[in-house]
C-alpha cells in the first residue's frame, strides 16, 4: 500500500514541474510584452498608479461625460486638441495593460534636483515626477538661481515626507503577518522598491528607496488586500525652508530660529519667470514672521 502510493506521486510530479515552468515562462513573457517605462505610461496613466488599467479608464469616462461642464478636466486631452473626446479614448486604448513591474528601476536617475521633482510631484498629483513639468521647473529654478546665487541655499522640504507610508492592516492579516504568511502588500512592494519594513503593533511603518508623491501612494497601498487604511508619514514637526510654484511664479521662503517649534523668523522673495528673464516681484523684510506673497 505504501509502495503504491508513492509510486502514484512519482508520476504526478513532472506534469506539476512543467505546469510550473510553463507558468513562470507565461508570466516572464507577460511581464515582457507589457512592461513599460514611467515615459510610456505618461500622460495615460491617469490614477498614478503606474498601470493603465481600468481605474484609467474610469477617469477618462468621467472627463468625457462631462467635458463640456464648467468644471471640465481635461487631464486626459492626450491629443492637445482642447476637448477629450474619441480620439483620446483610442489613444487610450493603445496603452491599455501597460505597467511599470518595477519602479524604482524605472525612476530616472537623471533627476538630479530634487526640489523640481518634489514641486512636479505636489503640482501633477501623479506618484512620479511628469518629465515635461519636471524640465520646465528645474530650468525656471536654475534661471532664477543664476541671477540670484542666495537662492541656491534654499530648498523645498515638503510634508508629507516623500517615499514613507503608514498603513494599517486589518486583524485577519495582522494575524497573517505574525505568523510569517501575509502576502498581500508583496506586489506593491516590489513594484515601488521597499526599503525597508518595520512593525508597531499593527501599522507598518514602509521606507521607500526613492521619493514618491505620498497622496496618491497611500491611495495604491489603501486598496490592497488586508489594509485596513494607509496614509502619509509627517514626520517630526516644524517647519523651515520651502519653494512654492503658481503658474510662472516661484516663491522662496527661508526659516530661522527654532525651527523645530515652527520658526520664531522667515523671509522670502518671488519671482516671475517668463521668456528665460527672471523678475524679482516681492521680497520681504528679513523680521516679519509667516511672509505672504
Amino acid at each position: 500500500m505504501w509502495f503504491h502510493r508513492k509510486r502514484n506521486v512519482r508520476r504526478k510530479q513532472p506534469p506539476q514541474r512543467r505546469l510550473r515552468v510553463e507558468t513562470l515562462e507565461s508570466k516572464r513573457m507577460m511581464d515582457a510584452s507589457t512592461s513599460a517605462s514611467v515615459e510610456d505610461l505618461s500622460p495615460f496613466d491617469l490614477n498614478g498608479d503606474l498601470r493603465i488599467e481600468l481605474g484609467d479608464v474610469a477617469i477618462f469616462t468621467q472627463q468625457f461625460l462631462n467635458a463640456s461642464g464648467d468644471d471640465a478636466q481635461l487631464d486626459a486631452d492626450f491629443n492637445h486638441d482642447g476637448k477629450v473626446g474619441f480620439g483620446d479614448l483610442a489613444l487610450l486604448a493603445s496603452k491599455l495593460g501597460l505597467r511599470v513591474t518595477d519602479a524604482s528601476a524605472a525612476y530616472l536617475t537623471d533627476w538630479a534636483d530634487n526640489d523640481a521633482a518634489l514641486l512636479a510631484m505636489e503640482i501633477s498629483g501623479k506618484v512620479l515626477p511628469p518629465r515635461e513639468l519636471y524640465d520646465k521647473i528645474h530650468a525656471d529654478l536654475e534661471l532664477i538661481r543664476d541671477a540670484y546665487p542666495s537662492m541656491r541655499g534654499i530648498h523645498h522640504h515638503p510634508l508629507p515626507l516623500s517615499g514613507y507610508l503608514l498603513v494599517r492592516l486589518n486583524a485577519e492579516a495582522l494575524e497573517q503577518l505574525n505568523a510569517g504568511d501575509f502576502h498581500g502588500l508583496d506586489e506593491l512592494n516590489d513594484r515601488f522598491g521597499l526599503k525597508e519594513l518595520r512593525q508597531y503593533g499593527g501599522t507598518l511603518y514602509l521606507e521607500f528607496d526613492r521619493m514618491y508623491n505620498p497622496y496618491p501612494l497611500a491611495k495604491i497601498y489603501a486598496a490592497a488586500e488586508g489594509v485596513q487604511f494607509a496614509q502619509p508619514e509627517f514626520g517630526p514637526l516644524g517647519s523651515g525652508d520651502s519653494i512654492s510654484v503658481n503658474g510662472n511664479r516661484y516663491s522662496f521662503v527661508h526659516g530661522y530660529g527654532d525651527c523645530l517649534a515652527g520658526c520664531l523668523f522667515s523671509e522670502g522673495w518671488s519671482f516671475d519667470v517668463e521668456n528665460d528673464t527672471v523678475v524679482v516681484v516681492a521680497e520681504s523684510d528679513p523680521q516679519h514672521i509667516d511672509v505672504e506673497f
